[in-house]
């Protein structure tokens, strides 16, 4: 059995690693967006 309030701190653990999760894969996604972008103007070019 885990100790009264135990559950609780790991609820709030795991809102916070799904809150940075979130903002990870928000960043990721700016980035290969960027670089999608790049690559079309790149080609564009040639």
């Amino acid at each position: 059995m885990l100790p009264d309030g135990c559950t609780e701190d790991l609820d709030q653990q795991k809102i916070v690693m799904d809150t940075e999760l979130a903002r990870y894969r928000r960043y990721l996604l700016l980035v290969r967006d960027r670089i999608l972008r790049t690559e079309r103007q790149l080609l564009l070019e040639l």
